[in-house]
């Protein structure tokens, strides 16, 4: 995507409740965080690799792919690993 390779990786599991179960009881930005996420049984793991394009340009990047995925899937929520953060689908979009 504009010239930077790009990872979509569909896992057909849940995250695994330990990588997850800290933030859902920490989103003070998603109250229904725990009760949204707790059947949830596919996630995305979304990567801009390193390339020629600055930090920020990727990081552009991959603000366009997720919003692409949420406008586009029945996705329920973005899980920002680097900033330990989730967000819900309309936080996001």
């Amino acid at each position: 995507m504009d010239g930077e390779s790009v990872s979509l990786t569909t896992i057909s599991h849940q995250v695994p409740s330990g990588n997850i179960q800290y933030l859902v009881h920490n989103a003070n930005n998603w109250d229904t965080a725990e009760k949204d996420l707790k059947n949830h049984n596919v996630h995305v793991i979304v990567s801009v690799m390193s390339g020629k394009k600055n930090y920020l340009e990727r990081v552009q990047i991959l603000s366009k792919l997720l919003t692409a995925i949420l406008a586009t899937t029945n996705c329920i929520g973005i899980y920002c690993v680097n900033q330990q953060k989730l967000f819900n689908r309309n936080q996001y979009l």
